[in-house]
Order: structure tokens, then sequence, then C-alpha cells
């Protein structure tokens, strides 16, 4: 799931560009009253957030911050969701926010397969 949701944010920053992004959620945002450098930044820092945390969840640096900023990026992505279209179809976020939520709750003893466990076994 986290290689789905990493390669489809690596096309949002170097295939279709943020910039198709924006001309996309930009007019709407703009008729319910978000200022436009409110658009644009949240465009850019999700986009960035996403690809950047999502490679670390993949190679498992640093997985709890991670998590924490992914989860957030998830729940202000449907927040913009919300003030464009009330009623959206939450099919794409749910199942994602649902594994983010579970992944923080899980226990870190369950974390078997990462390389913050690998630099930590070596540290000690």
């Amino acid at each position: 799931m986290w290689a789905c949701c990493f390669c489809s944010r690596t096309s949002k920053l170097f295939i279709v560009k943020v910039e198709e992004v924006l001309q996309t959620y930009k007019p709407l945002l703009q008729q319910k009253g978000i200022p436009q450098i409110l658009i644009v930044a949240g465009v850019w820092i999700t986009s960035t957030a996403e690809f950047l945390f999502g490679l670390l969840l993949i190679l498992g640096l640093f997985t709890q911050l991670s998590l924490y900023v992914l989860t957030v990026d998830v729940l202000l992505a449907s927040a913009a969701f919300g003030i464009m279209r009330p009623m959206w179809d939450m099919q794409f976020v749910f199942p994602r926010l649902v594994s983010l939520i579970f992944l923080l709750l899980a226990p870190i003893q369950w974390n078997m397969f990462s390389l913050d466990l690998f630099i930590s076994k070596i540290t000690n």
C-alpha cells in the first residue's frame, strides 16, 4: 500500500507536475474564499511531505515521525476536499487513514523490517 501511495505522489510531483494539480483545485478553493497563497503552499507542502515521508516510511527510517506527518497530511487533505465538495467520496482516503492509525497504534515491537530497527541493533 505504501509503495502505491509513494508512486502516486512521485507522479504528482514529477510527471503530472504540481502546477496541473493547482489548476485543478485552485478555482474550487478560491470560490470558497481560500487565499491563493494558502492553496499554493498547501499543494506544495502536501505533495512534498507525501513524497518525502512516504519514501522514509518505505525505507523504514523515522517511521514514527513519518506516520504522524502522513496522518496529519491525510487529515488536512480531507479537510480541503471537504471544503471543495462537502459530500465527496472517501473511498481513497479512508483506507489510508485507517492503515496509518493502525500503524501508529501498533506496538513498535511488531516493526521487524525497518532500517530504524537495524540501526538501533547496530548501535546497542
